[in-house]
């Protein structure tokens, strides 16, 4: 399972203005508290500043893709497609073969019930992100730096299949090879006598061969019958290690097993109809393949881990990672300084704005999902992307200012190994279906708007409104048309709104009252609407430390 972590992670990178005015010791207003949303500051000439946002992102449902059972946008769990009312051959292929033998058993062609009952599933997914920023001002107008965020992801699994206990028609084959073999010998000796007795009843009238000539296409009938439903318990159930029948086999108790049953005693009844009584026994076929305990969670476990039954991956179970996120490195100028390059006045007045431009390069240094376990999350999508970003402060007056920021994210194109479903929804792809792909991640375009208000030379608070957008993803490999199923429902959006309240001491230091310049945020938010994307929770907090490297240099 991949999440589109740019927009889980906060900036948490941006300049603080009075660091540009490090040799001026009045009193600061406007700006002297930031805060974690974007903005367009840099920071000054030899300054060093390190900022650490731990994030910690959580939920259990995410909004529709418009790929299952409720329209695009609309909220489901986010393990809506493992959350199933039958679990059976559109799930799992091997199924389709216990259907077919079952039919030759019990004759007709209608559909018959085969099914490991229901499949109740709920994934629980966190994400603590902490991106490690280092930047150095080059020049007043020149900022580099590089991001490093260390990302850990944990989805608790809640997984009932067939919690009834009594709803799955088949479960794992108990492989009760004696008691099978003797319903096929039976099955087999009654059809060869009536065979036998068709034969030798040609054009005679012994009282033994009244019932036979009476309706011959009955009994010839009956003979087929019984020669198919012979090979459907040696087919399904197995009779020996060199005819092991299939993977699955009819539950005791089961409506299936119940049919089959029923179909071997009307089957032993006309039997007895044209023979008369057998050799030996009460009946012509007397014995019952040996059916299967209803299905289990441990059942399940096997079948998604042992590659006999196709599928070859890891047990769905509650999974983690902490591992290295995608890096950034990158570099931003200062356009435009309406501020007069002193980013707090004393007493500013009227509107003022500030421009400035981002480039970053972001690498794949992430892992991705697993392909063998179903539900892992990724730290990232572990591919190089190009990303360029605008941003605007506007200040009104001493303590009222906002900032707007767009983003245009171009993913680049890469190889990956990915499991292609064969249906929509395909929750448990089988090995087979694992192929090599060229992927494309579609662009993605962002815009966040934060006003803030500064309540003292310690404290602000802020509001942020984020909008995410990406492009549908493109696939080119081997797999075939089942791409498509890859790529339909790929684009995703997500709206998140954000309260932020800040501490700084910034102002007591070029006061000379505290000794580190520094700040702290705490965020909280939630998403408010989306599609293809987890709902989510958002608790986060940001530490911002400067150091001067360069003393007298502004």
């Amino acid at each position: 399972m991949s999440f589109p972590f740019a927009v889980f992670r906060f900036p948490g990178v941006r300049a603080i203005a009075a660091a540009v005015a490090l040799s001026l010791p009045a009193a600061l207003h406007a700006q002297r508290v930031l805060g974690p949303a974007t903005d367009a500051t840099v920071v000054p000439r030899g300054m060093l500043r390190v900022t650490a946002g731990p994030e910690w992102a959580r939920g259990h449902e995410r909004y529709s893709a418009g790929r299952g059972r409720v329209a695009k946008g609309e909220v489901e769990p986010f393990a809506a497609d493992f959350n199933l009312d039958s679990l059976g051959p559109g799930q799992l292929p091997a199924l389709a073969a216990v259907s077919a033998g079952v039919r030759s058993i019990v004759g007709g062609t209608s559909g018959l019930p085969v099914t490991l009952g229901a499949l109740e599933t709920r994934f629980d997914v966190s994400v603590a992100r902490t991106p490690i920023l280092v930047e150095y001002g080059v020049t007043r107008r020149l900022t580099i730096g590089a991001m490093f965020p260390l990302v850990k992801t944990w989805t608790e699994v809640s997984l009932q299949p067939n919690k009834s206990r009594d709803g799955s028609t088949v479960g794992l084959n108990p492989r009760g090879y004696t008691t099978n073999q003797v319903v096929v010998s039976q099955l087999q000796a009654a059809a060869q006598a009536l065979g036998q007795l068709l034969q030798s009843c040609v054009g005679s009238t012994a009282p033994g061969c009244t019932a036979v000539n009476a309706d011959r296409a009955r009994a010839q009938a009956l003979v087929q019958s019984a020669t198919a439903a012979a090979t459907g318990v040696e087919s399904v159930y197995g009779t020996s290690a060199a005819k092991p029948g299939s993977r699955f086999a009819p539950a005791d108790s089961s409506t299936l097993q119940r049919s089959i049953a029923s179909r071997l005693g009307a089957l032993s009844t006309d039997f007895a109809a044209f023979l008369g009584a057998p050799p030996s026994g009460t009946g012509w076929i007397t014995a019952r393949p040996v059916g299967a305990t209803q299905f289990s969670w441990g059942n399940l476990q096997r079948v998604l881990t042992d590659t006999a039954y196709g599928i070859g991956a890891d047990s769905l179970i509650s999974v983690g990672m902490n591992r290295l996120g995608d890096v950034e490195v990158g570099g931003r100028f200062l356009l435009f300084d309406g501020l007069g390059g002193i980013p707090q006045r004393a007493t500013p007045s009227g509107v003022r704005l500030r421009l400035a431009v981002e480039g970053v390069v972001r690498f794949g240094t992430a892992t991705r999902d697993s392909i063998h376990h179903f539900a892992d999350v990724g730290t990232g999508d572990g591919q190089r992307d190009l990303e360029g970003r605008v941003m605007a402060d506007l200040l009104f007056g001493r303590r009222a200012w906002a900032s707007v920021s767009a983003r245009y994210t171009l993913q680049q194109a890469d190889e990956i190994r990915q499991r292609v479903p064969g249906a929509t929804p395909d929750p448990f792809p089988a090995a087979s279906r694992i192929a090599v792909l060229q992927r494309d991640l579609g662009d993605a375009v962002s815009l966040e708007v934060s006003p803030r208000y500064v309540l003292s030379d310690n404290l602000g608070l802020s509001a942020t409104w984020q909008l995410y957008r990406k492009g549908s993803d493109r696939y080119t490999g081997s797999a075939g048309p089942e791409l498509a199923l890859l790529e339909s429902g790929s684009e995703q959006v997500l709206q998140r709104a954000l309260v932020s309240v800040t501490y700084s001491t910034m102002a007591q230091y070029f006061q000379q009252k505290a000794r580190t310049p520094m700040e702290v945020s705490l965020t909280v938010g939630r998403s408010l609407a989306g599609s293809g994307m987890m709902k989510q929770s958002v608790t986060a907090l940001t530490v911002r430390v400067y150091n001067q490297l360069l003393e007298g240099r502004r």
